[in-house]
């Protein structure tokens, strides 16, 4: 599940 730029991931841990 990816979210936009600054939010977070839920299914990875991380910001992208």
């Amino acid at each position: 599940t990816e979210t936009t730029e600054g939010d977070f991931i839920a299914e990875g841990g991380g910001v992208r």
